[in-house]
């Protein structure tokens, strides 16, 4: 603040503009302590405007803050395990050899599987090869239904080779295939080992 007279002899009051140091004193909050991590550079910075530091979290006691098991309740078991699996049946689900590819990874491991059945589907020779694979591990299977495909010759050489190791197989459908006398020579070799019931 600057005095001065005027002409008409009163003293008068001259307001100088601020610097912008002063402005910023003004404007800009004063934080006593360590800053938090987040505070260290401002949202909004110019000569003009500095908007304030984010507010310190209001709890104290992080001890009292339930945790999220204490909150939710654990939800029951609702896809049961692959050892209680016993049945699987796609029979009539217009499987392809592409889909006998993807799933039988997955059969191979229900270990307590007792009954196959995929009867009357567009499983080929491919797709038998994949299954072969699968059922191999299948110690338990006491059922196995693969009839009405089309896995011909080569799809049952394959699976053949696999059911020479499924001592508890009772069950055996594999008609109408298309195998041909080839094909029924390799099966019956495959077999005869076997204790079927119903072939």
């Amino acid at each position: 603040i600057k005095a001065s007279v005027n002409s008409s002899s009163y003293l008068t009051e001259e307001v100088l503009p601020e610097s912008k140091e002063e402005k910023k004193e003004k404007i800009e909050p004063k934080i006593s302590g360590k800053r938090h991590a987040s505070e260290t550079t401002p949202l909004y910075d110019n000569d003009a405007f500095i908007f304030p530091y984010p507010p310190k979290s209001r709890v104290q006691d992080q001890d009292k803050i339930p945790k999220l098991p204490e909150i939710i309740p654990k939800q029951p078991e609702i896809i049961p395990k692959e050892n209680s699996i016993t049945t699987f049946d796609r029979s009539s689900s217009g499987m392809t050899d592409e889909d006998m590819k993807l799933i039988a990874p997955a059969i191979k491991e229900y270990k307590s599987l007792t009954i196959l059945n995929l009867k009357t589907n567009r499983i080929g020779k491919e797709g038998a090869k994949a299954l072969a694979l699968a059922i191999k591990e299948l110690a338990s299977l006491t059922t196995f239904n693969i009839s009405q495909n089309t896995i011909r010759k080569e799809g049952v050489l394959a699976l053949a080779s696999a059911l020479k190791q499924l001592k508890s197989l009772l069950e055996l459908h594999i008609g109408n295939n298309d195998i041909g006398n080839e094909g029924a020579i390799a099966l019956a070799q495959a077999i005869q080992e076997l204790s079927l019931i119903h072939i």
